[in-house]
């Protein structure tokens, strides 16, 4: 990593400045003046301030030693702190110096701080200390050589800041004790502190212990018997305890050569509520500038929380070829997962390539065998699909999805279904975008889909999708009438908020679909959802020999509905069966609803529902009553016990009309009519009264008049009461309503028909008497005029 190598940098440049303080020291052979001696090469020679507040104390023989207080010094050109240290105990052999050979006896120092920076230009702040000035004149005086029998760090802090791309670490707590440090040289290192980084944010304890053996001539670098351990939390893990282990790791810089034996990991903790641990098992992988190898890779994890657990086995063997241009024969991998009752089992198994330089993956042949189980249904088959991928752009390609699937489930009518699959599917996590598009044949049904997403966080979905066909009863058959009334019985939530985080535009059509009993056919939907809201319009349809045509909202900003929807040509005897499950009306013709509601229950928005509707119905029928009938019948009923009583609706009555018109005013879940207009060849209909859809229940006072008789003795029973209206109540609930005939009304609406009868009788006989004597008169003035 490159941030190790500045902090090497670092604390080099550091113990340089000490080492030129000690030699400077042997020439002078003045203690007191070694301070302000340092401080004037520092301050010259790197523009940096040097100070040393404690007290300093030489040695000569047999090793030059230099131990001081607390050292701190500067940034480049400021004042502002680069590192410090509270003590340093540094000491040389004198006599490898002769042959331009630094023996460092021991080099201990306690309390080092220091920050390393890179700003957003890219330059460091250690890069006066790496200038090619002092590489120059280090290669113009010889080669000079360096042998430090170990190294200590106590109590160091390093930090490290990179402004450029918006990343922090600190290592602090610092220990560090090695071996032998040369040219060449080997030894046992160890090492421990506390490691803290920004970005993914974590805080953990650090400890790494290994044998090192470096050869800086060959540029040749190997750890053995190599232990890591990280325990701590790095986002999103929380309480990781990792175990990293090696027989040997050896890198050559030269040749770009890496082995690794025995690579040993083991990791465990918890990501949110689930606990997971993973192994890894590497007996053998080796890679250089043009060829890599190893012996099989195996993987051992398992995520287990209170509602699932998730076991996975993978597997690499046969691997050749070159960090550019690596292939691995078989990749196998195995899952196993539980979640409630529900179970999965699946394998993978495919060739990989890799390039290990521009972590670009290609799996030609990746498939999937899939065993899944929840309860008594069951989904079996096989995907498969080439894959590519690029892990440092986060991209990823699935150019030709295809198998097919095996739905079986006793509860589906047809009790198992096959599911070709033929699709593609492209996303780049980097950018946040996806694409793709699936078809499939689902029983009866061909599905055509297309998707893609803009953004993932929040989602933004776009979709297109086509349908031939759809029979939702088949799979889900509606409630039956005695258990759909014992669940209208209660209320029912409504909870829109599912709206405040969909984000989607699209269209979907549908050729034919049968839904809870209602059929429709073509279908075309525009939908988007936003900020809450979800609108379906503009849609359309042909629905029951008509057309349907509107709007549709949903916002979960209030937990309101809106609806906008004009039926034309209707056939509103199976509309209102298939709907509202009422056997009440017959007729063709038209309906407008403006309608809107809200509230956070089915009840609640029943109460609550406002707007207007307006209908239209020609040669259709009022079910539940014969008007015509009862009129008939009114001078038997006259007079008995049924007279003052109500009737119940009978399904087999009905009411004829030959056109019909109404409108509704809706407010607070009740709908106020006063404009009801039926006419038929015997009678003409009018009425007012309200239409309680939150109570389910009707009060309407209908008024029927006569206008017209058949012949025969039905004509004859109605022939007294033609011209006279009849008031008829309709009550009750909506299953159950009932009417009664205002007998009292009719009998004195007759009672005055028969005064106002024999009324114009008598007027129509006065008049007769008038005339013929007016006439008798006129006549005997005739004849004495003609003398006759």
């Amino acid at each position: 990593m490159k941030i190790l190598r500045y902090i090497a940098f670092a604390l080099g440049g550091l113990a340089g400045l000490l080492v030129a303080g000690w030699l400077l020291a042997y020439g002078t052979f003045e203690a007191n003046e070694l301070e302000a001696g340092v401080t004037q090469v520092v301050r010259e020679k790197k523009q940096r301030e040097l100070s040393i507040d404690g007290e300093v104390a030489l040695s000569f023989w047999p090793s030059i030693g230099v131990q001081v207080g607390r050292v701190r010094l500067s940034e480049h050109a400021s004042d502002k702190p680069f590192a410090a240290v509270d003590a340093a105990r540094v000491s040389l052999a004198v006599m490898p110096l002769f042959s331009k050979q630094v023996v460092v006896d021991r080099l201990e120092l306690e309390g080092v701080d220091a920050t390393l920076v890179r700003s957003k230009d890219g330059k460091l702040n250690i890069d006066d200390l790496m200038s090619k000035d002092e590489k120059n004149e280090s290669a113009d005086s010889g080669a000079v050589r360096f042998d430090i029998s170990g190294i200590r760090l106590k109590g160091a802090k390093l930090a490290w800041r990179d402004e450029q791309a918006g990343q922090s670490a600190t290592l602090s707590e610092l220990t560090l004790a090695t071996g032998k440090v040369a040219n060449q040289a080997s030894g046992r290192l160890d090492l421990a502190g506390k490691l803290e980084l920004a970005k993914p944010a974590a805080k953990t304890d650090l400890a790494v212990k290994g044998d090192y053996d470096i050869d800086l001539d060959k540029k040749r670098f190997a750890l053995a018997a190599t232990e890591v351990r990280v325990k701590g939390d790095v986002a999103p893990l929380a309480g990781l305890d990792l175990a990293l282990g090696a027989g040997r790791l050896a890198f050559e810089t030269a040749s770009g050569q890496l082995l690794v034996e025995k690579l040993r990991l083991d990791a465990k903790g918890k990501l949110d509520e689930e606990t997971f641990d993973v192994k890894v098992d590497a007996p053998k992988l080796q890679a250089d500038a043009d060829k890599a190898g190893g012996e099989a890779v195996n993987l051992v994890a398992r995520l287990a929380g209170a509602k699932r657990t998730v076991d996975a086995k993978v597997d690499l063997a046969g691997l050749q070829g070159s960090s550019a241009a690596l292939k691995i024969g078989r990749l196998a991998m195995t899952v196993d997962a539980k979640l409630g009752d529900a179970t999965m089992h699946g394998t993978v198994n495919t060739p990989l390539d890799a390039n290990l330089k521009t972590l670009a993956f290609d799996m030609p042949a990746f498939a999937l065998d899939l065993d899944a189980k929840a309860g008594d249904s069951t989904i079996k088959g096989r995907v498969s699909t080439p894959i590519a991928a690029n892990l440092q752009e986060m991209r990823f390609d699935l150019a030709k999805i295809g198998g097919e699937l095996n739905l079986a489930s006793p509860q589906m009518p047809m009790k198992s279904v096959r599911l070709p699959l033929d699709g593609e599917l492209h996303a780049d996590l980097g950018k946040q975008t996806a694409s793709g598009q699936l078809a499939t044949k689902f029983d009866e049904s061909a599905i055509r889909a297309k998707f893609g997403a803009s953004k993932f966080a929040p989602l933004a979905l776009s979709f297109d999708v086509d349908i031939d066909r759809l029979n939702v009863d088949r799979y889900f058959p509606p409630t039956p009438p005695d258990a759909q009334k014992q669940k209208e019985s209660g209320d029912k939530p409504i909870d829109l908020s599912a709206l405040k985080n969909l984000n989607a535009t699209g269209a979907v059509r549908i050729g034919a679909l049968q839904a809870s009993g209602i059929k429709v056919s073509n279908i075309k939907l525009e939908i988007k959802a936003a900020n809450g809201r979800l609108d379906v319009a503009p849609h359309s349809a042909s629905l029951y020999d008509g057309t349907l045509a509107g709007s549709f909202s949903a916002d979960a900003n209030g937990n309101r509905i809106v609806a906008k929807e004009t039926l034309t040509n209707v056939n509103i005897d199976p509309l209102l069966r298939d709907v509202a499950k009422k056997d009440m009306l017959e007729g063709r013709g038209n309906l407008a609803l403006d309608i809107a509601t809200q509230g956070a229950s089915v009840n609640a928005m029943k109460r609550a529902l406002g707007g207007s509707a307006r209908v239209a119905l020609r040669d259709g029928a009022v079910k539940g009553i014969n008007i015509g009938k009862t009129l008939r019948e009114y001078k038997a009923i006259a007079g008995s016990a049924k007279q003052g009583t109500a009737q119940k609706a009978a399904s087999t009555e009905k009411t004829d009309f030959t056109e019909m018109t109404a409108s509704f005013r809706i407010a607070g879940g009740v709908a106020h009519n006063d404009d009801l207009s039926a006419k038929s060849p015997l009678l003409r209909l009018a009425g007012a009264g309200d239409i309680n859809i939150g109570e389910s229940k009707l009060d309407y006072l209908a008024k029927a008049t006569v206008v017209n008789t058949s012949t025969g003795q039905e004509g004859k029973d109605l022939a007294t009461l033609k011209g006279v209206t009849v008031p008829v109540r309709l009550s009750g609930p909506f299953d159950a309503p009932s009417y009664q005939v205002d007998f009292a009304a009719l009998a004195t609406e007759l009672a005055k028909a028969k005064v106002d009868e024999a009324a114009k009788q008598l007027q129509e006989k006065a008049q007769a008497k008038v005339q013929e004597k007016v006439q008798s008169q006129v006549q005997d003035k005739l004849k004495g005029l003609f003398g006759r």
